[in-house]
């Protein structure tokens, strides 16, 4: 009648380390409770838990039930003999000294790195045969910045979830760990787009040529509110001073882009770029072409110069490039034609303009180029006569030996010019003539700056003719002549007087012919005739001083009557033989 009168548990909780047991005691007696030693008791055990099939009860009738598991919880012994069975519970705890991280598990990733909002992980902590640990303390670690609580303690079921929150973008390492034991996993944190700003700006090519293809460079970098650099964000872009620029850039995965500016204006351009309320600008600068510099204007700001060789008229010259920039310090030839003078080079101001002087001794226009490249203007300019040298510088007769007749003139031109020989027109001349003869005072030059001179006269001989302005001064000689068609007898004077009447013994005459104005007239033919039967050459001819003496003879005493005649005059003397 042998049964399990007893089953009691004598040690409990031991660690499910497949060592370390927990202990029944199984007392077997007979019906009427009599112990009953060396009875073999079949025993099993639940849950995984490991025993000895048989036991055998001592002369007490017990025996001790030793119990090993290697799994946590609840086992159920049973002890077993003949058809009498009893059971009991024991448990197996956890190896705490054995605590490692079973698991890590990323279960949610790809949060922003606001600082806030967290990548969550899951451990779980078991002894070395894998049952859960509760309340176990959990280190904690995450690198590359993120921010984790540095111990969780796990739930009952072994587990704790881990929060990890950052500020700055990319992986994470977080590493869980306890004992020696750890596990790592990498968690992703990505910028926020939300607080996407323009967080720099920089110029990394500037001074390009304004020819409207050659780009200014800058690379923008945008990042969330935490530094972290966005890819994939369309960034706004505006240049100011007309420059161009695409309106819209778009990031690469560092989150940087490079924004190409290109310009047909040199100077200063304002390039902006802007996403959500944020802006950054900074300045490039575009340089005229010098490769295409070229002559855009020559105005001449001074003209009318006196030709002095020191008076300039003065021209302004712009160069710029093929846009109209203006181009400083640029090397610009420069000739003058018709004897002026002008620097061979002139060199451009900041603002691309140069002033040129242009000096000449010689009236008249000068053509004055300005060349650059292939290119060139040009334009005239007008150096005038210097009056305050005006000199006489030409008196020549072009009309001599006229008839000093009161109205017929002799003609000179005198020539007025400045110091340098440069003709001057409108000068006002003084003229004098002496000898009796008359002219006009003052006398004033043509545009050639000559002008002709009458003289005219009613004495026959020499006249200096004299022109005069400022102290320049000279004296030309002009020659009248008698005027043989008003020849005539002025005088017939008897210069012998009361010869004898023998034929060979004369009376002598002197007959004098002028002109109307008394004029003395060289070879002159005066026809002579004598009354009274005397005789006389019929014709006699004056001598440079427009006289003459003829001889008479008679054979016939008494008075004779001598006329003397000359065109129409005539006059008439008595001589007494």
């Amino acid at each position: 009648t042998a049964k399990i009168a007893d089953l009691v548990v004598i040690k409990d909780g031991s660690v499910a380390d497949g060592s370390t047991a927990n202990t029944l005691q199984v007392k077997v007696t007979d019906a009427f409770g009599n112990a009953l030693a060396g009875q073999t008791v079949s025993v099993m055990a639940g849950n995984g838990a490991t025993t000895a099939p048989t036991v055998t009860t001592q002369p007490d009738g017990t025996v001790e039930i030793s119990v090993t598991s290697q799994t946590a919880g609840a086992s159920t012994v049973t002890a077993s003999i003949n058809n009498s069975s009893l059971s009991q519970n024991v448990t197996f705890v956890a190896d705490v000294s054995t605590a490692k991280i079973a698991d890590l598990v990323v279960i949610k990733d790809g949060s922003e790195a606001d600082g806030s909002t967290a990548n969550t992980l899951r451990a779980r902590v078991t002894d070395a045969f894998g049952n859960a640990l509760a309340g176990q303390t959990v280190s904690v670690m995450a690198g590359n910045g993120a921010t984790v609580a540095p111990t969780v303690i796990t739930e009952p079921d072994g587990t704790v979830e881990i929060s990890v929150t950052s500020q700055t973008a990319g992986i994470s390492a977080v590493t869980a760990s306890i004992n020696s034991s750890s596990q790592s996993r990498d968690v992703t944190f990505i910028a926020d787009v939300r607080t996407a700003k323009i967080a720099e700006l920089e110029v990394i090519r500037d001074n390009a040529v304004a020819d409207g293809s050659t780009a200014n460079t800058l690379q923008v970098k945008v990042t969330d509110a935490n530094g972290n650099t966005l890819a994939g964000q369309a960034v706004s872009v505006l240049a100011g001073n007309s420059a161009t620029v695409a309106s819209t850039v778009t990031t690469k995965p560092d989150g940087t882009v490079e924004i190409s500016v290109t310009s047909q204006t040199a100077g200063t351009s304002t390039v902006t770029a802007s996403i959500n309320s944020s802006s950054l600008s900074r300045n490039v600068t575009f340089v005229a072409d010098v490769s295409t510099a070229k002559i855009a204007d020559l105005v001449v700001i001074q003209d009318n110069s006196v030709a002095d060789g020191a008076m300039a008229n003065t021209l302004r010259m712009r160069v710029t490039d093929a846009f109209g920039n203006t181009l400083g310090g640029q090397t610009v030839s420069v000739t003058a034609d018709n004897s002026a003078m002008v620097a061979s080079t002139v060199i451009t101001g900041p603002d691309g303009t140069v002033e040129i002087s242009v000096t000449s001794q010689t009236a008249g226009i000068s053509i004055v180029t300005a060349s650059i490249n292939n290119s060139s203007l040009s334009r005239d300019v007008t150096f005038v006569a210097d009056v305050r040298t005006a000199k006489i510088a030409d008196l020549v007769v072009i009309k001599d030996g006229s008839e000093a007749d009161g109205s017929t003139a002799n003609t000179l031109q005198v020539r007025v010019t400045d110091a340098f020989g440069n003709a001057l027109a409108g000068q006002t001349v003084s003229v004098l003539a002496d000898n009796g003869a008359t002219v006009a005072p003052t006398v004033t030059t043509q545009p050639d700056g000559t002008v002709e001179i009458s003289v005219t006269s009613q004495t026959a001989g020499v006249s200096a003719v004299t022109a005069t302005i400022n102290s320049s001064t000279q004296s030309q000689n002009v020659t009248f002549i008698a005027d043989v068609r008003t020849a005539k007898i002025a005088d017939l004077v008897v210069i012998k007087d009361g010869s004898e009447a023998d034929g060979s013994t004369a009376n002598t005459l002197r007959a004098r012919v002028t002109d109307a104005f008394g004029n003395a007239l060289a070879g002159q033919a005066v026809s002579v005739m004598a009354g009274n039967s005397a005789t006389v050459t019929p014709t006699v001819t004056t001598q440079s001083d427009g006289t003459v003496e003829f001889s008479v003879t008679s054979q016939t005493a008494g008075t004779s009557t001598v006329t003397a005649s000359i065109n129409s005059s005539s006059l008439s003397r008595d001589v007494t033989f």
